[in-house]
């Protein structure tokens, strides 16, 4: 699988990020997965640049309402700019009397806060409850992004002579909403889209996800409008014969589907060892095949009791257990070696009957059926929990008869007693064996909107090696009630975030930690270099480093002090953006210790599955064998913090996507992640 999308980032922009919008509309439409559009399978058609007044895309549901699309890859807060004419298609295909339709400006996560946080917020919080209740709860900020909105809708009536109307300006507002959506080229979500294709068995999925982008691009010069039913027939093509046990189109991307699996359950079929000599030679492995249930629906064979004593008589030890003779045989076949003995003994059952049609037996099998749709995560081994990721998976059945367990085990976790029906292929595990007991359902989940500190770190880094502060090391406790506030020179105020979400302090941390920015605001100004901060992305340093980083993109807004305000419950929302700051992050577990991957003290964490390959073959021509070990999935920023509390604590570091220079082991690209704390502690030693 490749680590970049097949349309490069050539067509990143513009048409080009409209046709990626379109393109994850239609992939995740055919894979039939949920996405911020809607529910699987639930979207008919996509329109491109159709003769309506939005233009850009559409999409037709099942249920006959459409979703009209605005597609910017990145766009600015401005009234009188770009944002300006998306409310004015929104006006004007309000104005052509549609019903049932929603309007979604579609952006990515670069473009600036004020958009993807205050009119995100705004226009959720105004359709989700009445006027006045808006007014009441919401903070002023979030007002203030409604009324401008308003005012610009009713200069956009009035230009197009069309009566002052608020009900109608009130109708576009509670139709519109922003969708962030970040499928750039090389963005996490791209590449947890493309492997979706690959786990979906479509070869080539890098090249699937390219020819989906370079189609959409196709239609929208020729302002097609296409079945999804269509796109899923032609994409056919591109995947592989299905495997034995399918996957199942609904929630997880691998979820199996064994609704049509007739399980075997009318015999028992083991492989043992003879404990004495009643029966065959002690120590000689022999087969027996056995009944299971009795005339009244019960087990006739105890696996509990050890020594496994069939019919009560002879003594054996259980070495594999299986529900048929060719299900056992497979076993054996793969575990060279696990036979004692000169000979294999085998004792079959001696029966005409269909043990399959049984009323037990068919009993049992319909407990199966339903213990599998109890597992909510089939692809997590039923032993040790971790994701299995296996070309070929046990598929096994555990616990009582009343109540039994029905999902996967890895092939090192199956247990003597555990009882194998079937097994599961895993083409993608095959193809990708580097990627061990990775946990691509998880990963997919949390791939959308994550990674921000590592997005953010790419836009403003100077060299091929970037240093990053992390700042979780601190006990926190309970979550104080107080903010502090910076207050703006020209008017207004921000609130100190942290990662994206208020910072909250006790009265005592937030009285301090005011003081210190005072003493910093009070030293830039008197260098004649005061601290800033930008109207639309909220960048916030000294005015000198802001004109480096956005030159006159945005206006700097000087800051003029910072105090201390109680929390307040309504700032929440307009100070948080969805997603994670430093996860989903991978790193690699050392299978016989438990410990992570490191060199020297460097902790190996990786951004993107599809290039774990490249990674460990440059690792290993550094010198550094990676052998026995597994992938595990960071998937919350409290999970990273704890990890990286860990690491701290051994005098470790991270290091993201480290690639090195073979001939002298120097780091050539990469993140080292170090505690605040102990880049404080360096730099006090000098």
């Amino acid at each position: 699988m490749s680590g970049h999308g097949g349309a490069g980032a050539s067509v990143s922009s513009g048409a080009g990020f409209q046709a990626r919008v379109a393109a994850f509309a239609l992939v995740s439409s055919i894979c039939e997965i949920e996405t911020v559009f809607g529910p699987a399978t639930a979207i008919e058609q996509v329109g491109f640049e159709t003769r309506t007044n939005i233009d850009d895309l559409n999409l037709l549901f099942k249920d006959g309402s459409r979703s009209y699309i605005q597609a910017k890859a990145t766009i600015g807060f401005s009234l009188d700019g770009e944002l300006r004419s998306v409310f004015q298609q929104f006006e004007e295909q309000d104005a052509a009397g549609g019903k049932e339709e929603r309007y979604l400006l579609v952006t990515s996560g670069r473009a600036v806060k004020k958009v993807t946080n205050d009119l995100r917020l705004a226009l959720d919080a105004f359709r989700s409850s009445p006027e006045a209740e808006f007014l009441r709860d919401q903070p002023q900020a979030i007002k203030e992004v409604i009324e401008a909105v308003r005012r610009t809708l009713n200069e956009l009536r009035v230009a197009a002579k069309r009566d002052v109307d608020v009900d109608a300006v009130d109708r576009i507002i509670r139709k519109s909403k922003v969708i962030i959506l970040d499928v750039e080229a090389e963005d996490t979500l791209e590449q947890s889209t493309i492997l979706l294709l690959q786990m979906r068995k479509y070869v080539a999925p890098s090249g699937v996800w390219g020819k989906a982008i370079a189609d959409c691009i196709t239609f929208a010069k020729a302002r097609r409008t296409i079945a999804v039913a269509d796109i899923a027939k032609d994409f056919e093509k591109f995947r592989v014969a299905t495997a034995e046990m399918a996957e199942k189109a609904a929630g997880d991307i691998l979820q199996v589907e064994l609704g049509g699996v007739d399980f075997p359950c009318g015999k028992e079929v083991v492989l043992a060892r003879a404990l004495d000599d009643e029966l065959t030679a002690k120590g000689q492995s022999v087969v027996l095949e056995m009944r299971r249930f009795d005339g009244r629906c019960g087990e006739l064979l105890d696996f509990t009791a050890m020594p496994f004593r069939p019919n009560g008589r002879p003594a054996f030890d259980i070495i594999l257990r299986a529900a048929t003779v060719k299900g056992l045989m497979r076993l054996i076949r793969d575990r060279p070696g696990i036979i004692t003995g000169d000979e294999l003994g085998v004792v079959e059952l001696e029966t005409n009957e269909d043990l399959e049609a049984d009323p037990c037996v068919a009993a049992h099998r319909q407990r199966l059926h339903n213990a599998f749709q109890k597992n909510d995560k089939p692809l997590r081994c039923l032993h040790c929990a971790e994701a299995v990721w296996e070309p070929v998976a046990e598929v096994v059945e555990l616990g009582s008869l009343a109540d039994p367990q029905l999902g996967l085990v890895h092939k090192r976790c199956l247990q003597p007693t555990d009882r194998v029906i079937g097994e599961a292929n895993m083409p993608m595990a095959e193809k990708h064996p580097e990627l061990v007991n990775f946990d691509a359902n998880a990963w997919f989940k949390a791939s959308n909107g994550g990674q921000r500190t590592l997005a953010n770190l790419d836009t403003l880094r100077t060299g091929p090696v970037a240093h990053i502060a992390w700042g979780g090391l601190a006990a926190r406790g309970p979550l104080g009630q107080f903010l502090v506030e910076v207050s703006l020179k020209d008017g207004g105020s921000e609130i100190v975030t942290r990662r994206n979400v208020l910072h909250r302090f006790t009265k005592m941390e937030a009285e301090e930690f005011a003081e210190e920015l005072n003493a910093s605001f009070d030293h830039q100004r008197k260098i004649g270099d005061p601290m800033c901060f930008t109207d639309q992305s909220k960048g916030f340093a000294p005015r000198s480093i802001l004109i480096e980083q956005f030159g006159n993109r945005e206006k700097r807004r000087e800051v003029s002090s910072a105090s201390v305000r109680p929390y307040d419950q309504k700032l929440v929302a307009l100070y948080s953006q969805p997603g994670q700051w430093y996860a989903p992050l991978l790193y690699l577990r050392h299978t016989p210790t438990g410990y992570p991957v490191a060199f020297g003290e460097g902790i190996m964490f990786l951004t993107n599955p599809a290039t774990v390959k490249d990674h460990l073959e440059n690792w290993a021509e550094t010198g550094f064998e990676v052998e026995d070990y597994e992938i595990v999935a960071i998937l919350t920023d409290a999970e990273f913090d704890d990890f990286m509390s860990w690491a701290d604590a051994q005098e470790m570091i991270g290091v993201v996507d480290a690639l090195f220079k073979p001939w002298s082991r120097e780091i050539a690209s990469g993140a080292i992640i170090m505690s605040i704390e102990r880049i404080s502690a360096i730099h006090g030693d000098g």
